[in-house]
């Protein structure tokens, strides 16, 4: 039921990731984000949808840089994402901000605690990342 429910969810994120990369907001971040390192430091490639939920934004970007960078380590990516990864880290943001809210997206809290753990505890980071990139498109 869980996998089904984020199968059918699925194409809905993929559209509004494909607008979310392309809007504006991601400009949010503040510059001292930047000045962080905003794509270093990654901790949740190997967790589940209840830590990304209980993460800070800062290391959601940044797993999802790491995810973004290694699919074009590994020549996953589409030519012209790949063009733009290999630019550097401030050309990518935009698809590393999208990833993150659609993960926010895919693994939004329900309000009774039981029924979330229920829904999210085996869900993974990594694979999820990887569907959403599919779906959009992304991937070789």
């Amino acid at each position: 039921m869980i996998k089904t429910k984020l199968k059918l969810t699925m194409s809905g994120l993929a559209f509004m990731l494909g607008m979310s990369a392309l809007a504006p907001d991601y400009f949010a971040v503040t510059s001292a984000a930047h000045a962080a390192e905003w794509h270093e430091g990654g901790t949740l490639h190997q967790a589940t949808a209840l830590e990304w939920q209980q993460a800070s934004h800062a290391n959601k970007l940044a797993t999802a840089a790491d995810i973004i960078t290694d699919a074009s380590a590994k020549a996953r990516l589409r030519p012209e994402l790949q063009k733009t990864v290999t630019t550097g880290p401030d050309s990518y943001f935009p698809l590393a901000h999208g990833l993150v809210k659609g993960l926010d997206a895919a693994f939004l809290p329900d309000p009774d605690p039981a029924a979330n753990r229920a829904m999210f505890i085996d869900q993974k980071v990594s694979e999820t990342m990887a569907q959403l990139m599919e779906a959009m498109g992304w991937l070789q």
